[in-house]
């Protein structure tokens, strides 16, 4: 979008002569100064094009919360899994560990016995 600037380049060429510059330098000077004016204003962002580029800055912020919310939601739901997982081989590394600390304990004392016997 084009902004319109208002810009007056007789009155500035008329107190330029005033100032003491010469006619056609002045008059050269005031249309150079309002193509520059012209040329910068089609570069400058509108509050229109503003609150577009902020609406479209927002509708993204939102599309990225949900999917953000929605990886959350499938990474808790693993990590609810993986503990029960995790639960379910610590009981049954438990259970085995038990019977081989009891295998051990009647080697044991099947060796003590055995050796009581021979002394």
């Amino acid at each position: 979008m084009t902004a319109a600037l208002a810009f007056d380049t007789l009155q500035y060429s008329k107190r330029l002569q005033q100032a003491g510059v010469a006619a056609p330098l002045a008059d050269a000077q005031a249309e150079a100064l309002a193509q520059v004016l012209t040329t910068g204003m089609d570069a400058l962002a509108t509050r229109a094009d503003l609150e577009r580029v902020t609406l479209a800055t927002r509708a993204d912020l939102e599309r990225v919360e949900t999917g953000l919310k929605g990886d959350i939601r499938a990474l808790e739901s693993r990590l609810v899994s993986s503990e029960g997982q995790l639960r379910s081989e610590l009981r049954l590394l438990e259970q085995r560990m038990t019977i081989k600390l009891g295998s051990l304990l009647v080697v044991a004392v099947g060796a003590m016995t055995a050796l009581n016997k021979l002394l």
